[in-house]
């Protein structure tokens, strides 16, 4: 009976725990002392920037845009918060396959951009994967300050590889490029 009773509340936390997984802390508190530091700021606002196109409104299930506010009431900057897919050890093709499926993990990220929509800050701030977690360090994640879509971003040329890793830093290459893409477009109202 006892046997019973645990796989139960095994089940039940882990039906918990896959839930919570769906919901993405659009405003960590981690993302205003950073923009605080990198825009140098005392104080800042963020205000949704909302796409008109639904072609970039679609891409866009996994996370939001900003515009980042000074005391001013000038737009100084843009950040992007979201969610990247990664997948569990058996593997799995983060660019085709579907989220919140079994063979995916996944962690959150925002980036910090300033007006020419050059990648200021990458952070990445909850990370759920068993493996891979250098890519949460701060020294590699300066691989990506300074990219804009005039330079090229791929994986074991600008951005170090990582054994053990592979697939992470795929997916969080991939979606810094694809974001970085879409705000553009979008500013330029493409």
């Amino acid at each position: 009976m006892n046997k019973i009773l645990l796989f139960l509340l095994l089940i039940c936390s882990s039906g918990i725990e896959m839930s919570a997984q769906a919901v993405i802390d659009f405003q960590p508190k981690m993302l205003d002392k950073c923009i605080i530091k990198v825009f140098e700021q005392s104080e800042i606002k963020l205000e949704p920037l909302l796409p008109g196109k639904p072609e970039i409104s679609e891409q866009l299930v996994n996370g939001l845009y900003y515009n980042i506010i000074s005391s001013d009431f000038e737009v100084i900057g843009y950040s992007y918060v979201g969610r990247a897919n990664s997948c569990k050890i058996s593997g799995c093709d983060i660019k085709t396959d579907v989220i919140n499926e079994s063979g995916y993990e996944f962690f959150d990220y925002f980036i910090l951009y300033d007006t020419s929509v050059t990648v200021m800050k990458v952070k990445v701030f909850n990370y759920q994967s068993t493996h891979g977690h250098e890519v949460t360090a701060e020294g590699w994640l300066k691989q990506f300050v300074g990219y804009n879509q005039e330079k090229s971003l791929d994986v074991g040329k600008e951005v170090d590889a990582i054994s053990g890793a592979t697939v992470t830093v795929d997916a969080l290459t991939f979606d810094v490029k694809r974001v970085t893409k879409l705000l553009n477009r979008w500013l330029r109202n493409e």
